[in-house]
């Protein structure tokens, strides 16, 4: 009875057609503005087995929309209309397919192309199979930096403000200063998904900070590096005055002198 159970075995095995296995990324993410391709590939393809079609559907548990059709036999199809170069005038476009690989490819990502891609084999005779493909839209902030005038004062006082916005995921605000100061921070939670970060750098002004530089800089998965942004501080303070005596052989000349923000314009004497 073993002899015959292992004989068995072994002709199942070598009789048996090759499983198909269609391979696609679990997760993909994509950068507003850029290309971005899913592959979708079929491995260990029978010769007992023939693809007949492949299809592309973005939102597979939802509304279903089909994008991207191949036959090997008919050629490729766009329903919604493809992208340049893919036989339409949309975004998105099968690039070179074959039976054994039918990557989607969408030019110029968007935000509304987040969500759930299927990739679905239709194999004769054994039937469909496909993966799914979650794609994450990332979109790089804006940034931009502004000072804040401030007078010389003994209270502490926002001196500069720095924003990072429409941004996914957040992103991260720090300052470099030579100056010890504090930041508050407010997050934005924008109804497309993204966020807007605005940081403000408070610390308690002198008039020795006028025009000196303090630097935003901002991370996010987007950058390659940070975007480092400096913003030159404009402290308004009162006139110091100070009196230089220059003594001749004969005479001596007094020089008033005065610092100040604004820059002193009248100056009066009295004795």
């Amino acid at each position: 009875m073993l002899v015959s159970a292992l004989i068995l075995c072994l002709i199942t095995s070598s009789t048996g057609a090759a499983p198909q296995r269609v391979e696609v990324m679990d997760r993909v993410t994509a950068i507003a503005g850029q290309d971005v391709t899913l592959p979708c590939t079929l491995r260990e393809v029978g010769a007992s087995s023939s693809v007949t079609q492949v299809t592309w559907v973005k939102d597979p548990e939802g509304q279903g929309l089909n994008l991207a059709v191949f036959s090997p036999s008919l050629g490729t199809s766009h329903p919604l209309g493809g992208a340049e170069g893919g036989g339409g005038h949309g975004r998105w476009g099968l690039r070179s397919p074959s039976p054994s690989s039918v990557p989607l490819t969408i030019n110029s990502v968007r935000l509304e192309d987040e969500g759930k891609y299927s990739c679905e084999y239709s194999l004769f005779p054994q039937g469909k199979n496909g993966g799914q493909t979650s794609l994450t839209v990332w979109v790089e902030p804006l940034v931009s930096v502004s000072r804040l005038p401030v007078w010389a004062g003994d209270s502490r006082s926002p001196v500069a403000e720095c924003s990072a916005s429409n941004g996914k995921p957040g992103a991260e605000i720090t300052w470099v200063s030579d100056f010890p100061g504090n930041t508050s921070t407010r997050e934005t939670r924008n109804p497309n998904g993204t966020q807007s970060l605005t940081s403000r750098y408070f610390l308690v002004p002198t008039h020795n900070q006028h025009n000196r530089l303090i630097t935003c800089s901002v991370t996010h998965p987007t950058l390659t590096r940070p975007v480092t942004i400096p913003v030159r501080l404009t402290v308004s303070y009162s006139p110091i005055v100070s009196i230089k005596k220059l003594e001749g052989n004969s005479s001596v000349v007094l020089h008033c002198l005065a610092d100040g923000n604004p820059t002193p314009s009248v100056f009066t004497w009295s004795v």
